[in-house]
């Protein structure tokens, strides 16, 4: 046990002058070490005063006193009393921040580390240090120590489901009804999260998985007879489809132009002279039966083949949109 450092005492000069007071003795001691009020019971098999203090580690000066004299031999439950000058050795005052108190006091400590192991406190692998632990003491010093904690958590989020609309002139305008009700996701994510005295600092994400995925919803809406279908809105459901087929919107507005000119958007639409039918023009307009038999009167219908017409022969609309312009045709 090294006290001089235990008990944040200046080394000065040995006592080594004191080791020729008596000898090794072969019995060992149980002997209580006071110094400057700190008190530690120790067993020693040394012979005197001075040769306990020198294994010890526990130095002096002249302006030192030491009871008894450092000559005397050992005994068991001998009381070795220390004290030092406090002329030679100045108590300096400090205040040290710590696991959320601020404690001001005055040591002896020569060094930040020497305050920490006096006042029983143990730096973690992860906590914080204001200043390096050999950073000398001075009147005044400010210590901080921030414990730092890293957590793992898991947190879940619910992924909101979308919504696939059908358009049926089965429904009134307006008119909707739940084929099948649509059921979020659960998305869990695990996080390693770092908390600087219990306050949240920083996360970092470990790993993210979709634990349940979420169930569309189907859903029928209504748009009355042909005579209530309105160009704009067989364009609303031509909107939600081809964002449904993955386009954005530049797709969409070749598709408006498109259609424009080939049928205004009409449901109805019948070319005189050719035969082609509906809002794409399909050429017959029964081959539009593979998407619904109501291809005569329901826009989701037409549009859903026309979608898939485009797909398949120009890839996007604006790819039949190009081709329509320098051919009057597509």
């Amino acid at each position: 046990m090294q006290l001089r450092n235990a008990l944040g005492v200046v080394a000065l000069t040995t006592v080594a002058t004191l080791a020729g007071f008596g000898a090794i003795s072969s019995a060992t001691f149980d002997v209580t070490l006071s110094v400057d009020g700190t008190n530690a019971i120790m067993r020693t098999g040394t012979g005197t005063v001075a040769e306990f203090l020198v294994s010890e580690g526990v130095f002096t000066d002249a302006a030192t006193t030491v009871e008894p004299s450092p000559a005397t031999p050992l005994s068991d439950g001998l009381r070795v009393t220390v004290s030092y000058s406090r002329a030679s050795h100045p108590a300096k005052y400090v205040e040290l921040k710590v696991d959320g108190a601020t404690h001001h006091f005055s040591t002896l400590a020569t060094d930040v580390a020497e305050v920490l192991a006096e006042r029983g406190i143990t730096l973690r692998e992860t906590d914080l240090l204001n200043m390096t632990p050999n950073t000398a003491i001075v009147d005044g010093i400010r210590i901080v120590v921030q414990r730092v904690e890293l957590r793992t958590e898991t947190k879940t989020d619910a992924i909101a489901f979308g919504i696939n609309r059908r358009y049926t002139s089965a429904l009134a305008p307006g008119e909707t009804r739940i084929l099948t009700a649509g059921t979020p996701g659960v998305n869990t994510s695990t996080w390693q999260v770092t908390y600087v005295d219990d306050v949240e600092t920083s996360r970092e994400l470990l790993s993210e998985v979709m634990s349940q995925e979420p169930i569309l919803e189907q859903l029928e809406v209504g748009v009355g007879s042909v005579g209530n279908i309105t160009p704009n809105s067989a364009q609303d459901i031509a909107n939600t489809l081809v964002a449904q087929q993955g386009w954005d919107n530049t797709e969409f507005q070749c598709l408006v132009l498109l259609w424009q000119r080939e049928s205004n958007w009409r449901v109805n639409a019948e070319n005189q002279w050719s035969g082609a039918y509906g809002i794409p023009q399909a050429l017959p307009g029964d081959k539009m039966a593979q998407f619904g038999d109501d291809w005569r009167t329901n826009p989701e219908t037409q549009i859903k083949w026309g979608l898939n017409y485009i797909a398949r022969r120009y890839s996007t609309p604006c790819g039949a949109w190009e081709f329509f312009q320098n051919n009057s045709w597509y």
